[in-house]
């Protein structure tokens, strides 16, 4: 009869079962996301599906009120006059869905009577009577206030609701509080640190802590969290902790600065604080926790994958003894797989196929226990062996995860990584500003999102934004490798020049092709130019598997011709997971010439883009010598 669209939360999976099945057996077809083929793109598939619908029935309950894509499918229905919704719980729903009628499926009428009244609901939608009810229904008084006329009977209304409302018992708010306050008693300086990371803490506060109540020292709260402080003439040092009220100990940490850096160091333990309060949640939000010891090294490993500056291997030796006793926990193995997949990079080549088939067996431990977690999907996502149409299938993956954890960093920065290998920058752009969002604390998102904003070409913004970033951690290994990645390509060729050669960047090994690269940017001569890429060459003849240097200095010194005779001999292998560098602004050169497009032919992207019809964000630029889409259908026909 008529195309219907279900919105659920994905914990209600089993109640939107039998709503499906009720509208199917009266003749409908019903879409929900059960119905998506791996691989596709999740958010343009649901976005087809809405378009197309006749009916969208949105299922309210506790899960589904805090679920941004509930929100938005069941706004698309409002605003376009096809909403149906039901109750599953006994819930408000959300502002601006209050003025709808909603057929109550909840205290367990999931069966008989209440079923038919929501088929019912559906086909009045279709015929349009159902507009026609919920405007009656609108001026219609209730009929146990009808009694309550005149303004004697209003104030007696009055009187009894106010006098409820003053003797009702007291009822503790469902949004976690803290108190954070010294551990020192008549400390001056741990009070003002106290003060200090509760002042952070609030204004940095987002996603899982933008609720958080923090609470003046000395009231009743769920967490405490202690600050002491011990000062040297030239030290400064600070010790936190994290309790829980009737649990006990739960988490602590110490940081180390110089005397002069106490706001900076607040900042940091802030961060901290944030991770471990965030990590605790995780605990929270399941039904049987583990026992006190456990959840005590949950938050210890995985409030310090939230640390820019630790190796994962104290994380994971932590994490570990979580998954030995206790099993049954899922963020412990999740947890788990994330640390070892972050490690890779921290293990000799020779180990690294084995820590990632380790990762990928404890995600699947994981994902048995509970499949909607976010360290999940970004494994599955990051995993695998690059190739023709990864990018493709990675950002299903994450877009997947995404409607099962709308409001999770990790994913959205994985998204946004994943659109710049598919040239989709300006999409990456607001993708990695979500992330720093919902994690203001974190400089890796921070990271991200500045890199994110060079690559779509705002420098300007990016300048300010580091500018920002530096100032804010002026301690941070993530920041400082940024600054020079920034110089590096964009900025001051020649600061970062004195960078490299004092070894002032983490993770960065000085090199001569490096050296004479930023000379090269630093003062563009023939001579220096020349210098740079005959080192380019050479370092290419010793390992051809990796061109990528070779191609950006190429590109950026404006060589087309040569860089395409590099590309055409050149492995593809390195390629397939770096394609963001060809999308870069200092890459334009290349991709003003129409062979770009017989390059991303051989990387599966063309591909990618003429089945998705979302085309990459330099294929719109009208100063561009060809139509992506013409040069496209030349290979049509050719196999990729």
């Amino acid at each position: 009869m008529a195309s219907i669209f279900l919105s659920y939360a994905r914990t209600d999976a089993r109640k939107a079962v039998r709503v499906a099945n009720a509208l199917e057996a009266a003749g409908h077809s019903v879409w929900w996301d059960k119905q998506l083929n791996p691989g596709e793109r999740f958010s343009a598939e649901i976005d087809r599906a809405l378009k197309s619908a006749d009916a969208i029935v949105a299922l309210w309950s506790k899960a589904s009120i805090e679920s941004a894509w509930v929100q938005d499918e069941a706004g698309v229905g409002r605003d376009s006059g096809r909403l149906v919704p039901a109750l599953l719980d006994q819930v408000a729903p959300p502002l601006g869905f209050r003025q709808y009628h909603a057929v109550d499926l909840s205290r367990g009428r999931l069966s008989g009577r209440a079923l038919e009244s929501l088929v019912q609901a559906v086909e009045d939608r279709l015929s349009g009577k159902y507009a026609e009810k919920q405007a009656s229904s609108a001026v219609a008084t209730p009929p146990r206030l009808k009694v309550l006329v005149g303004a004697a009977a209003t104030a007696v209304l009055i009187v009894i609701v106010a006098g409820w409302w003053l003797s009702r018992p007291a009822s503790s708010s469902s949004a976690p509080s803290i108190v954070i306050e010294s551990a020192e008693a008549n400390s001056p300086m741990a009070e003002m640190v106290a003060r200090g990371i509760a002042d952070e803490l609030d204004r940095f506060g987002a996603g899982p802590l933008a609720g958080l109540d923090i609470k003046p020292p000395g009231q009743r709260a769920r967490y405490v969290a202690k600050a002491s402080v011990l000062e040297s003439p030239s030290r400064l040092t600070i010790q936190l902790s994290l309790a829980a009220r009737g649990t006990g100990g739960l988490w602590s940490a110490r940081l180390e600065g110089a005397s002069n850096q106490a706001a900076d160091l607040n900042r940091q333990a802030a961060a901290m604080l944030g991770a471990a309060l965030q990590c605790d949640f995780d605990v929270e939000s399941r039904r049987s926790g583990p026992t006190p010891d456990v959840r005590a090294l949950y938050i210890d490993g995985c409030a310090r994958l939230a640390d820019p500056r630790a190796s994962p291997n104290e994380a994971i030796k932590a994490l570990r003894q979580v998954t030995q006793k206790a099993p049954r926990f899922a963020p412990g193995w999740a947890k788990l797989s994330y640390a070892e997949f972050s490690g890779i990079d921290y293990v000799a080549p020779s180990d690294a196929s084995n820590v990632a088939w380790s990762a990928g067996r404890h995600s699947e431990a994981a994902r048995q226990l509970d499949p909607t977690l976010p360290e999940i999907f970004y494994i599955r996502a990051f995993d695998r062996n690059w190739g023709q149409g990864s990018a493709a299938e990675a950002l299903g993956i994450l877009d997947e995860g995404l409607h099962e954890n709308p409001d999770n960093a990790l994913l959205n920065s994985g998204r946004a990584e994943i659109l710049l290998r598919a040239g989709r920058v300006n999409e990456s752009v607001e993708s990695a500003k979500r992330a720093t969002d919902l994690n203001p604390l974190s400089p890796a998102m921070l990271q991200n999102y500045i890199l994110a904003l060079v690559y779509s070409g705002q420098s300007k913004a990016a300048e300010r934004a580091l500018k920002t970033a530096e100032s804010n951690w002026t301690r941070s290994a993530a920041i400082a490798q940024l600054r020079f990645m920034f110089d590096l390509r964009y900025g001051d060729a020649g600061a970062a020049l004195v960078m490299l050669r004092d070894n002032a960047v983490p993770d960065i090994t000085p090199d001569e092709t490096m050296e004479l690269y930023l000379q090269a940017r630093s003062k563009p001569t023939a001579g220096n130019v020349d210098a740079a890429l005959r080192s380019y060459r050479d370092s290419y003849q010793k390992n051809r598997a990796d061109s990528l240097g070779y191609t950006q200095a190429l590109a950026q010194f404006g060589k087309v011709d040569e860089a395409y005779r590099l590309l055409a001999a050149a492995p593809l292998d390195s390629w397939f997971s770096n394609t963001d560098i060809l999308f870069r602004p200092y890459m334009k050169a290349l991709r003003s010439d129409p062979r770009f497009m017989e390059f991303s032919n051989r990387l599966g992207l063309l591909a990618m883009w003429k089945k998705t019809g979302i085309w990459p964000d330099f294929c719109k630029d009208p100063k561009l010598p060809y139509d992506c889409r013409q040069i496209a259908m030349k290979y049509a026909a050719e196999p990729s």
